[in-house]
């Protein structure tokens, strides 16, 4: 399975700037058409958040039109400037999504099963895995146990050396609850 994986899209209402600097809708655009001339292909594209910038219904019907561009299936799932509630209002056909609170999901797509563990925290930038998180994720690895597995979060689980990262990731496993 070939799987493509991109993030921190930061996609914006129409006409607007990614910080007043960057068409970050235009590059994400580019990035589409990329994905669909790859060869070989993707079976697979994972978006692992911060799909829009602050969270707003705008931004996810541009997200959604952009979408509509790329030819390979995808999940979607939160990053730290997503709105986890409205990422689900204006995806209800990503049925895999939670309606409500962490977006934690598992999709088996044979011969693989994917687990995404929603780091995010509402309103804040940092990520974190809770003990609820934990727990979670503790029952999706064992059901999968003996399948091919593949985790997915947003923020790194492993401090990176990158120190503006650094503050912000999911702590790893240290900064895990035990």
């Amino acid at each position: 399975m070939l799987i493509a994986q991109i993030s921190d899209l930061h996609v914006r209402p129409v006409g607007q700037s990614y910080k007043d600097a960057v068409d970050s809708n235009r590059m994400f655009a580019e990035a589409v058409e990329h994905l669909n001339r790859l060869d070989p292909r993707p079976d697979l594209v994972l978006v692992t958040g911060d799909l829009v910038d602050e969270g707003l219904e705008a931004e996810y019907a541009s997200l959604r039109a952009l979408l509509a561009g790329l030819e390979l299936p995808c999940l979607l799932m939160p990053g730290n400037h997503d709105d986890r509630e409205m990422l689900a209002r204006c995806f209800p056909d990503h049925a895999y999504l939670p309606s409500h609170g962490p977006k934690h999901f598992v999709v088996d797509r044979a011969p693989l099963r994917i687990v995404a563990l929603d780091t995010t925290v509402p309103r804040d930038h940092h990520g974190e895995v809770d003990e609820a998180g934990l727990a979670w994720l503790e029952t999706a690895l064992r059901e999968a146990e003996g399948a091919p597995t593949l985790v997915m979060m947003h923020h790194p689980p492993i401090v990176t050396g990158i120190p503006y990262l650094d503050k912000i990731c999911a702590g790893g496993p240290s900064g895990w609850p035990a």
